[in-house]
């Protein structure tokens, strides 16, 4: 293709970004920058030299929302965005520019690995707003849940059931006995094959970019190699389960389950790996960015609570969260998207005993900081500590599993932050309707406050048992009516975990003490069938609180339908069934109902069970399914039998 060509391509392409712009609302651009020179171009140019190219992760100039808080039509047009700009960037480089591409589809960034020249053609590109080196980062090494409470929370009911953490780390030695193979419902490893940086991958059966997923790719990595313990610790201590174990201890979230993501690769380079020993295990952003992307395209099949990211990165003191969010911008779009889809990502401070500023990516501001402290409650001296760190909690002397069937004891703000990602299952278990921003701020107010020798500064210690204690001055009734255009409506009703129905004549419901949140908050849902969700966040001003609930009616009618049948005379049926994504085989997290009896299917295959279902006096059972993002779904039948079985197909809009 001559130069006339290729301009003409450019422009057709930018044009028609343009017009996706417009479609969603935001302006033309006008791409990008020149005469510009990245924050990392001498690391940039230094590996250039050495390596004879450089891993770098390329910012798209086009505009970006964190996704979980987009309409599915404007999330899938945000995609297209990028798609559009990607191969567009993609377009302009040769084969001896580029060496290797890895490719996110909901964040406006590009891994790649640069020669020279490529580097220089990305440096002059209009559509490129950022280059990040792909930086390495390294695991944060150097009687707890009795301490932060745990156990009591435990007495309240709340061990994580339901909830689902991602150990994004060294992989998980699933058949431990304190984890069991049970626990773990998903897995996946990304790693990187790069000969020029020395770098291999762990991942079985790899794709190209050295990445693998299913069945027993998030298992860790061989114990040859220094460091492959560290992910099966992680995951003991958020959710390990002593029962099953012979242990008398267990995780903070004993009952909450495991996804286990392997994302660190095996490094024979001595350079690289200085001041460990070759060959180490470190793994890329951009590997990281992978994992990240992951966990959110699969929020819809798993009840996502948070991410553990016990890892941190090259050792630099970050004393601005400004300057660490425009330096990670790709690793902080991945973790937006996370936080707008109510998942938070924790992240370790960092063991290099800074004490007025965090590693990366525990500096990015969307995401949730921890720092160490001993079990007298003291920070450790090597915990990185700084005026914008979130919490604090146990970092010491911590006893959990390791492979294979042992146990063993480490230290470090690793082991401090898996006790942050299960409280967080704790506080999602006790609030389902909570955000990362409710959870975070319930456990800054009942921490324990710890004050760090070294600067002053004071920070929560968290506290389970204040965390998830309510008071009669912390619940409230609520009551009121639901209504489609002054008519009555027969809904479901749910806030903060109490249930019930507007179903009498005239659509009014009274729930009782019913609990606010740690931000002193009440989310209230309300579903109907052929209705759009209803749902509102409020903050009660009284021990009694009236709400009036405005229903509209979906353009789509009802989802679902009516089975023809014969009542076959029996009083109860068992009903089990998988709830999908429809017209496909992706398992959706929903809420089941079918005439009163109720549960979830969040295991990770969509799977529900319903015990002792009572048949209506018409012989017939309604069943209703409900997920966060999906059109409410009704399926009507007459049981022929004591055992029934009915997959739910859900939608997402009308189509």
């Amino acid at each position: 293709m001559n130069r006339s060509s290729r301009l003409a391509a450019y422009l057709r392409s930018a044009t028609l970004i343009s017009l996706l712009f417009i479609s969603l609302g935001w302006p033309a651009c006008s791409f990008g920058q020149t005469g510009w020179i990245p924050n990392d171009s001498l690391d940039i140019e230094k590996n250039l030299v050495k390596y004879g190219s450089a891993r770098v992760i390329v910012g798209l100039d086009i505009p970006f929302k964190a996704m979980g808080a987009l309409s599915s039509s404007v999330a899938v047009q945000q995609e297209a965005t990028i798609s559009n700009a990607r191969q567009m960037l993609l377009n302009t480089l040769k084969a001896n520019e580029v060496l290797k591409a890895r490719t996110y589809q909901t964040i406006p960034f590009v891994a790649l690995t640069v020669t020279s020249e490529g580097y220089q053609k990305l440096l002059a590109n209009p559509i490129i707003k950022t280059i990040e080196l792909d930086r390495l980062n390294t695991l944060s090494l150097a009687e707890s849940v009795p301490l932060i409470g745990g156990n009591t929370a435990w007495s309240y009911g709340f061990t994580g059931q339901g909830q689902v953490i991602a150990i994004i780390d060294t992989g998980v030695q699933k058949t431990h006995p304190f984890i069991g193979a049970a626990k773990v419902v998903a897995e996946a490893c990304f790693g990187s094959k790069d000969l020029r940086s020395s770098s291999s991958t762990f991942c079985p059966n790899p794709n190209e970019n050295g990445d693998s997923f299913g069945v027993d790719t998030g298992v860790n990595c061989p114990r040859t190699i220094e460091g492959c313990f560290h992910g099966t610790h992680i995951a003991g201590i958020a959710a390990g389960n002593g029962a099953n174990a012979n242990q008398y201890f267990s995780g903070v979230a004993k009952d909450a389950q495991i996804a286990a993501i392997q994302i660190f690769s095996r490094i024979d380079s001595v350079d690289r790996c200085s001041p460990s020993p070759s060959p180490c295990l470190l793994t890329w952003n951009s590997d990281l960015n992978a994992a990240l992307e992951w966990v959110f395209q699969n929020r819809a099949s798993f009840q996502f609570a948070a991410v553990n990211l016990s890892l941190g990165g090259s050792g630099y003191e970050y004393t601005s969260q400004a300057q660490c969010d425009s330096e990670q911008a790709s690793t902080k779009a991945a973790i937006d998207n996370l936080r707008s889809a109510r998942i938070a990502t924790i992240v370790s401070s960092g063991n290099d005993g800074f004490s007025n500023g965090l590693s990366e990516p525990a500096c990015i501001s969307s995401a949730i900081s921890v720092g160490a402290t001993t079990k007298t409650d003291q920070v450790a001296s090597f915990s990185n500590s700084a005026s914008f760190l979130d919490l604090l909690a146990p970092g010491v002397d911590i006893y959990s599993s390791v492979p294979i069937n042992e146990y063993a004891s480490f230290q470090g703000t690793s082991m401090a932050t898996p006790f942050v990602a299960g409280a967080f299952a704790l506080l999602r278990q006790a609030d389902p309707a909570s955000t990362v921003d409710m959870s975070l701020q319930r456990l800054v107010s009942t921490g324990t406050p710890i004050t760090d020798s070294r600067n002053n500064i004071t920070k929560p210690r968290i506290n389970l048992e204040r965390a998830l204690t309510l008071s009669p001055s912390t619940k409230t009734s609520v009551s009121g009516r639901v209504s489609l255009n002054g008519s009555p409506v027969c809904a479901r009703v749910l806030a903060n975990g109490v249930g019930g129905y507007s179903c009498d004549a005239a659509g009014n419901f009274f729930l009782a003490d019913v609990p606010v949140d740690g931000s002193s908050k009440i989310t209230l849902f309300a579903w109907a069938d052929g209705m759009n969700p209803y749902k509102n966040v409020f903050t009660p001003l009284s021990a009694n609180t009236t709400v009036s609930i405005l229903m509209s009616s979906s353009p789509c009618g009802s989802t679902g339908g009516n089975l023809i049948g014969n009542s076959s005379g029996i009083q109860q049926t068992n009903l089990s069934g998988n709830v999908y994504l429809s017209g496909t085989n992706t398992p959706v997290c929903a809420s089941v109902l079918a005439n009163g009896v109720s549960t979830f299917s969040c295991d990770g295959t969509g799977a529900f069970s319903l015990a002792k279902v009572p048949v209506d006096s018409n012989g017939q059972v309604t069943l209703f399914a409900w997920a966060d993002g999906f059109l409410p779904h009704k399926l009507i039948f007459k049981p022929s039998s004591t055992q029934e079985r009915h997959d739910l197909n859900m939608k997402i809009d009308c189509l």
